[in-house]
């Protein structure tokens, strides 16, 4: 855990591993709409309080991130690396992705193309928040390495998932690897879980352990070249996110009545 003094945070960055004091990095980049204040709560404050619906803060402690939803979590040399490298690109994914769950006629589509992305770049930033997220955690080492040589490419799909959703939820999700089952089938899955409007995403270290094919499989953006574009045709695939657990894409509605069920009994 960073060791936090008056003047600085203390800590090993979470891409190169260097002990040094560490720089604020917004998850998602800052222009990809993140510069309000974001009250930041910690996951522990929910867990065993079955009163208490996902979306009720009422009394929960929280961290208050004035410069908007991120973390202390890497050396000014990768900070500044990753935002010259990737954030460009994956703002303007995001700008597009918010033009469209804005527009009117694009109600009813089933797909959208969006043009002249650099997909190795988008990717690269996703992988370097989740790391951020996740810091310290030994499966994300190989991604760390992908992360810091901007030239890289290939994640191997038969190891790794990253998967996307679109959304307009208000929630911001930053969650570190957990695992989740699937009780119908059986399967259980570590996975880590970022949302921020427009967009959600899901890192899944073993994806042959992956439960959920609902969202977008975007692992193939690891396959292009740093200077690369591409127009990428998507599925309009839209997720509720209305709680803190992952891969819940449960509306107000079902936790509502399933809470209520589980009060009754």
């Amino acid at each position: 855990m960073p060791l936090m003094s008056k003047k600085r945070i203390i800590g090993k960055c979470a891409l190169c591993g260097q002990l040094c004091a560490l720089t604020y990095e917004h998850i998602p980049p800052k222009m990809a709409f993140n510069t309000e204040p974001a009250k930041q709560y910690l996951g522990t404050e929910f867990i065993g309080d079955s009163e208490r619906l996902p979306w009720d803060m009422n009394g929960l402690r929280y961290d208050n991130r004035q410069q908007g939803s991120g973390k202390y979590s890497l050396c000014g040399t990768c900070n500044n690396n990753t935002g010259s490298w990737y954030a460009d690109s994956y703002n303007q994914f995001a700008y597009a992705a918010a033009a469209m769950l804005c527009d009117p006629s694009a109600n009813g589509a089933n797909t959208v193309t969006m043009k002249n992305l650099y997909p190795l770049r988008i990717i690269k930033q996703i992988c370097s928040m989740f790391c951020s997220v996740n810091a310290g955690f030994h499966q994300f080492d190989e991604i760390r390495s992908f992360v810091l040589d901007k030239e890289r490419r290939y994640l191997d799909p038969r190891q790794y998932r990253i998967s996307m959703y679109f959304t307009r939820s208000a929630y911001l999700k930053q969650l570190g690897m957990t695992t989740v089952g699937n009780i119908e089938t059986g399967l259980f899955c570590n996975v880590s879980e970022i949302t921020a409007a427009p967009f959600g995403f899901l890192f899944y270290p073993d994806a042959s352990k992956v439960n959920d094919d609902s969202c977008i499989d975007i692992t193939f953006f690891s396959s292009f070249g740093y200077d690369e574009t591409s127009d990428i045709e998507f599925p309009i695939i839209e997720k509720e996110v209305n709680s803190w657990l992952p891969a819940d894409f449960r509306s107000r509605l079902q936790i509502d009545t399933k809470w209520n069920e589980s009060q009754s009994e």
